[in-house]
Order: C-alpha cells, then sequence, then structure tokens
C-alpha cells in the first residue's frame, strides 16, 4: 500500500485498521483502530490533518483532502469526494456524494448518493440531505439508518476477510 511522509508528517495509521493495497495514504493522516480504506481512494494530508475514527469505512475509489475529520462509525460510500469537512459520529455519505469545505455533518446525518452538499453547510443530526444543492428532506427513517448500520457492519467484517486472505497474484 502506498503510505507517503511529506513534509516531516508520516501517517499514523492503528494496526487494526484496513488500507487496501490501492489506496493512497499521504501525509498527516490518522487511521484509527478498525477503520477500512478501499481500494482506489485517496487521503490526502497536504493542507491539513486527515482523521478516519474507530470503525468507520471509506470505500473504493473515494478522496479526502484538506483538514477533514471523520467521527467513529461512519459510512463513507463509493466515489465520495469530502474536501475540509467534518463528519460525526455515525454519519453517512452515500455513493458518488461531493461535501464542500466548511461543513459539518451532524451525528447520524445522510447525504444522499450523487447530493452535493455546498461550502460551509450544517447538516443537522439525524437528518438526511439530497439533491444538488442538497437540502433536507427530513429526518431520516429507521429503515435507511438501519441500512446504513448494517453497511458499518458488513464493511467490519470485510476487512478481516481481506486483512486476513487477499493475495495479490502476478500473472506475465
Amino acid at each position: 500500500m502506498p503510505i507517503y511522509t511529506l513534509g516531516g508528517c508520516t501517517p499514523k495509521i492503528h494496526p487494526d485498521a484496513y488500507v487496501a493495497p490501492s489506496a493512497d495514504i499521504i501525509g498527516d493522516v490518522t487511521i484509527e483502530a478498525n477503520a477500512s480504506i478501499w481500494f482506489g481512494t485517496v487521503l490526502r494530508g497536504d493542507a491539513g490533518a486527515i482523521v478516519i475514527g474507530e470503525n468507520s469505512n471509506i470505500q473504493d475509489l473515494c478522496i479526502l483532502h484538506e483538514a477533514v475529520t471523520i467521527g467513529k462509525n461512519c459510512v463513507l460510500g463509493h466515489g465520495v469526494l469530502a474536501h475540509g469537512i467534518t463528519m460525526n459520529e455515525g454519519a453517512a455519505l452515500g455513493n458518488g456524494a461531493l461535501v464542500h469545505e466548511g461543513s459539518t455533518i451532524g451525528a447520524g446525518a445522510i447525504v444522499a448518493a450523487g447530493s452535493v452538499v455546498n461550502a460551509n453547510t450544517e447538516i443537522p443530526k439525524n437528518t438526511i440531505w439530497m439533491g444538488i444543492p442538497a437540502k433536507m428532506r427530513g429526518e431520516v427513517p429507521e429503515r435507511i439508518s438501519n441500512r446504513f448500520q448494517n453497511t458499518l457492519s458488513d464493511y467490519l467484517e470485510l476487512k478481516v476477510r481481506y486483512a486476513n486472505s487477499l493475495i495479490q497474484e502476478n500473472r506475465d
């Protein structure tokens, strides 16, 4: 896995975290216990610290840049772009969501797949936001909250499976 020290900042990765071999982890990045960083993801901590909280998963092809804080038990779906944001515990960003600088995602809040959160948006806890630009659509329904909790559990299991059995094959 490409891990890069930059400007004297070396990523700190908890031994119980999983980082896929094709993820790029650069500079001032902290990945806490049981977090997972998946294939093709870039965590670029060159313009502010990036912190990935315990049990959180950053799925394939995500890009995180500038000062980004992801709390515990968060889900970032495939292809998320998070630039200079804060996510509180249990929040989720659906596949392809774009969340711009200065935005805060409240605990348990969900940004739907494909949504665009404009800069400096405050998303209250336990609300669901969707659209371009994203707008609040109400409280998070229990069935959707449960789906993200299942995703969180699934990725905790997947990280163990990949850590224990992924083998790269070289075919010439």
